[in-house]
């Protein structure tokens, strides 16, 4: 679960959220050639990258599902007791980013077993914040007026701090071609390596990168410290149990005509832990249309929330 969730702002917009061995999808797709050769998972890795060059728009959707016990942290607490289960299901996060208006809207919906439900919202409108607290203000002993907070990004010291702030990477286009490169040198020291498919995105044609992280891989990813592929996930990923998880099935999928990313999916077998998937897609370049919130629904500052 997202530690933070509000995007900073890149080329004055915010982004949103990649992958990594723990997360992601891609779907959208138009034919190619016929039956063309699949490229190396290298290769294509580095086409999507290249694709993302000229995005301007970009609206993207994750959607999680399942069940996850995440074990307790007894080096920072030694009294520390097993967390409950934490159910998934119903969680949605989406971020809408205009890079030439430099405008961002980053929503957060959480199932009512997680902060007691509810949806937050982050929009940025050049240097201008406002923030509907929501869940995520509940989880910091905030109360929840319904109200956009409003401050600017000069006034917070810059964005980075902000909760929605590690969603980012995911719909930064330049994040994104960063996290799959990567990703590109994660993937050459695996036991199995990733395949590359054809498939059908609706009527058209695209390619499935499916690679399956299995136990040894995961030690190792946590030997890293899980740095290089942690970056590229939308949400904050434990590395300290990893070596106990059983599998990650990651797949990426991408248009043959192009190359762009159309969905990512990512699924957690945890053994003990339970289970988890993460579904992303985007819909890149299409009109959108992020404005402030109006003054009705907007009060100035964000009491008790930042401090000077």
């Amino acid at each position: 679960m997202p530690s933070s969730i509000l995007p900073r702002p890149s080329r004055r917009g915010w982004g949103v959220l990649a992958s990594a061995a723990l997360a992601l999808t891609v779907v959208a797709c138009s034919s190619g050639a016929a039956n063309p050769s699949p490229p190396d998972a290298s290769g294509l890795l580095t086409t999507i990258s290249s694709s993302l060059a000229s995005v301007k728009q970009v609206d993207a959707r994750l959607t999680l599902a399942g069940t996850m016990t995440m074990p307790a942290d007894t080096a920072a607490s030694p009294a520390a007791t097993a967390a409950a289960p934490l159910k998934l299901d119903g969680t949605v996060v989406e971020i809408k980013s205009d890079t030439v208006a430099g405008s961002t809207d980053a929503t957060i919906t959480l199932p009512a077993g997680i902060g007691g439900g509810g949806t937050s919202e982050a929009i940025v409108v050049g240097s201008d914040v406002y923030l509907k607290l929501g869940p995520l203000g509940t989880a910091m002993g905030l109360a929840d007026d319904g109200k956009y907070h409003h401050t600017t990004s000069s006034a917070l010291g810059g964005l980075g701090g902000l909760p929605m702030a590690s969603a980012e990477a995911s719909a930064d286009p330049s994040q994104m071609a960063q996290a799959l490169s990567a990703m590109d040198d994660f993937f050459s020291g695996l036991a199995q390596q990733p395949t590359v498919a054809a498939v059908s995105c609706g009527s058209a044609s695209c390619w499935d990168l499916h690679v399956v992280l299995g136990a040894a891989d995961l030690v190792k990813l946590a030997a890293k410290g899980a740095s290089a592929l942690a970056s590229t996930v939308p949400f904050a990923l434990p590395t300290a149990g990893l070596g106990s998880v059983g599998s990650v099935t990651l797949d990426i999928i991408a248009r043959q005509d192009g190359g762009r990313p159309s969905e990512i999916k990512v699924a957690v077998d945890g053994g003990a832990q339970g289970s988890a998937s993460a579904d992303l897609t985007f819909t890149f370049d299409t009109p959108l249309t992020i404005s402030a919130p109006s003054a009705d629904q907007v009060v100035e500052g964000f009491p008790g929330l930042f401090t000077p």
